[in-house]
């Protein structure tokens, strides 16, 4: 197969009545994927201390789970921290991206430790176009 997307976007503890993370199914159609990216919604507190980061990587890496057909073998990520899932994320050579209406620190080192690069991080340029926002992307390349 070719390039498969998929998008998880993550909520925070206040988002009741909603499911915590939301998970877009896999597609092999770009125009599919761009048109979800224009459609996310920017609000709440994604960065506070109650957002939930680790579940959305958790949902992420059972996509990617998905995609490899891992069924036979039982994968849980429960219970696991933001840092452990994203070194997951690392190891399985799986392109992570972050796109965040704010610059936070702390979605800036996950990136950093995605890194394929063990012991060095790769030089990656911050592509938003509105100061306040940061979008960090591996994988794809960008104009």
């Amino acid at each position: 197969g070719g390039t498969q997307y998929g998008l998880v976007v993550f909520n925070t503890v206040d988002c009741a009545p909603e499911s915590y993370a939301q998970c877009h199914a896999p597609t092999s159609s770009a125009f599919e994927f761009v048109s979800w990216i224009d459609s996310i919604q920017f609000m709440g507190g994604g960065a506070e201390s109650c957002s939930l980061i680790a579940e959305g990587l958790s949902v992420a890496l059972q996509l990617f789970d998905d995609f490899k057909k891992m069924r036979e073998q039982i994968v849980t990520y429960t219970g696991c921290t933001a840092d452990s899932l994203v070194k997951f994320i690392r190891d399985r050579g799986i392109h992570f991206s972050v796109v965040a209406p704010r610059k936070l620190p702390a979605l800036r080192a996950l990136y950093d430790r995605a890194s394929p690069q063990r012991g060095a991080v790769e030089s990656h340029p911050d592509y938003a176009q509105d100061p306040f926002h940061m979008v960090l992307v591996r994988g794809i390349a960008l104009p």
